[in-house]
């Protein structure tokens, strides 16, 4: 992606302004496993600190949640780039910024799941540092394994 194009692009805390979008968005690429808007709503009132949207002018494009664990451990709870900003580095600057601040809040670790069909995202995090730990069999139910990644900070 080129400079010129990068800076389109800002991360920002969310809103309330933005649920409505990262609902949207989430249900474009979820669909019947997508968050909901109340749970944007509860996300945003229980860690507006860590919420974080990308925006192309004023429309949200992606998010990023990391919730604490303990007092020096984040999760990443999610990230997520609409389909129609996939592709544009966005995700790589989300993360970035995603990282930045949790340094900047004193936290020492991020720890994260994912799919481990997800090799684009395995990727991602591999490139910022996050290691594999452990791939633990139905994390999210029956079928839904998760290989489990920790960045030290």
């Amino acid at each position: 992606m080129n400079q010129a194009h990068s800076n389109r692009y800002k991360v920002t805390p969310a809103s309330y302004e933005d649920i409505a979008r990262l609902a949207f968005l989430e249900k474009q690429v979820y669909a019947d496993d997508a968050y909901s808007g109340l749970f944007f709503y509860q996300a945003l009132r229980q860690w507006p600190a860590t919420f974080l949207t990308v925006k192309d002018a004023d429309s949200a494009e992606g998010y990023s949640l990391l919730v604490p664990v303990t007092a020096s451990k984040l999760s990443l709870m999610s990230v997520l780039i609409g389909e129609s900003a996939q592709g544009k580095g966005l995700g790589r600057k989300l993360l970035q910024e995603s990282v930045t601040l949790a340094r900047s809040l004193g936290y020492k670790e991020i720890e994260l799941s994912v799919s481990p069909a997800n090799t684009p995202a395995i990727a991602l995090y591999q490139s910022f540092g996050f290691k594999k730990t452990e791939t633990i069999a139905d994390y999210l139910g029956p079928g839904e394994d998760r290989t489990i990644m920790t960045l030290l900070l």
